[in-house]
């Protein structure tokens, strides 16, 4: 982890701040963000800073290692996958860590919008939303999102942004962004 660690804070060096961040785990850390926003022509960067090993227990740290100073203006948290066990032994104790870190990373950012996305497991989906409606953050079911026209959606995003409608837009797309992180 440490290894990853240095080549995210290697990256930041050079990254543009005020964008869209994906702190997930396991193959979430394959997803191509960067890539991925250059072909769909966003107007906004979208990094990808997840870890082999993200749990609840190391996402604070972890968080201010390798996030805190792009001050994204978007945190997409797709946390909980490594927690299976943890949420099974003390629901309570996940829903702590879990509101821990959201509130840290609002201490860290007033003004970050932070999207609580969902995993692979319905029960604990259910507690994810339960805690994003309670911290008053977004909670996105990806579920939903599996079929999909990405050349659909590339076309809406660039008619978008050649219309200059983005201009009077405050927030970034989100489900346009999972969309594209998620399913391509």
């Amino acid at each position: 982890m440490e290894t990853q660690i240095k080549k995210y804070q290697e990256l930041n060096d050079f990254a543009l701040k005020n964008g869209v961040v994906l702190f997930g785990e396991g193959i979430d850390t394959d997803i191509p963000a960067s890539e991925l926003a250059q072909s769909f022509e966003l107007d906004y960067p979208v990094y990808n800073r997840s870890f082999l090993g993200l749990n609840l227990e190391n996402s604070i740290a972890l968080y201010d290692s390798c996030i805190k100073n792009l001050i994204p203006d978007t945190v997409l948290l797709h946390i909980g996958t490594s927690d299976l066990d943890f949420f099974n032994e003390n629901k309570v104790a996940f829903e702590q860590k879990y509101i821990s870190l959201i509130e840290h990373i609002k201490t860290m950012n007033k003004k970050c919008r932070i999207v609580v996305v969902s995993i692979d497991n319905k029960t604990i989906n259910q507690e994810l939303k339960y805690i994003a409606d309670s911290t008053k953050c977004e909670f996105v079911d990806i579920s939903s999102i599996k079929v999909w026209n990405p050349q659909a959606t590339k076309n809406v995003t660039t008619f978008v942004q050649t219309m200059g409608v983005r201009k009077y837009c405050n927030r970034k797309p989100i489900y346009d962004i999972l969309k594209i992180l998620f399913t391509y």
